[in-house]
């Protein structure tokens, strides 16, 4: 029987296809914060020692879960959690990194849910969480939110 649903049974693919739009460079262009400061680059997987530049975006693929759903050929909904990580830059003027950290996560949101099936690959995708906080990178303290998104497949493990 082939598979009905043309969703992926991949959290790679997932993250992947979050890594290649936001990397695009007139996408780039796009995730800044309120005083114009753009991201310098997208990373696939959390570089927490080799940030060349900041602003920048981390792309983290998550944990992959599924459960039955349905009968006939083992059809399962399968979930994703994928991680955006933005790192605004050092910690030196607090008040001024949490803005503009949180303005670039906003922004990041907004493109993602743009983009609900993620170019068909899932059902659908949204952002269940996005956090503030303060990551140790390279020895220092960098502003950083994390972004974490969702998104639901579904497909047959016996096509």
């Amino acid at each position: 029987m082939p598979n009905p649903y043309t969703t992926t049974d991949s959290t790679e693919v997932v993250a992947n296809y979050l890594y290649t739009q936001l990397s695009v460079p007139a996408n780039m262009a796009t995730f800044v914060d309120a005083g114009g400061t753009a991201i310098q680059g997208v990373w696939y997987g959390d570089d927490s020692e080799l940030l060349p530049t900041t602003p920048c975006l981390c792309v983290v693929p998550g944990a992959e879960r599924s459960v039955y759903q349905g009968s006939g050929g083992r059809p399962v909904m399968m979930t994703f959690t994928t991680f955006v990580m933005v790192y605004y830059g050092k910690v030196i003027d607090q008040q001024l990194n949490v803005h503009g950290s949180q303005q670039i996560a906003n922004v990041v949101k907004r493109f993602v849910s743009a983009d609900i099936s993620l170019g068909g690959n899932v059902i659908d995708c949204y952002c269940t969480s996005l956090e503030p906080g303060v990551a140790r990178r390279n020895g220092a303290q960098i502003d950083a939110t994390r972004l974490t998104f969702t998104s639901r497949s579904k497909v047959l493990l016996n096509p």
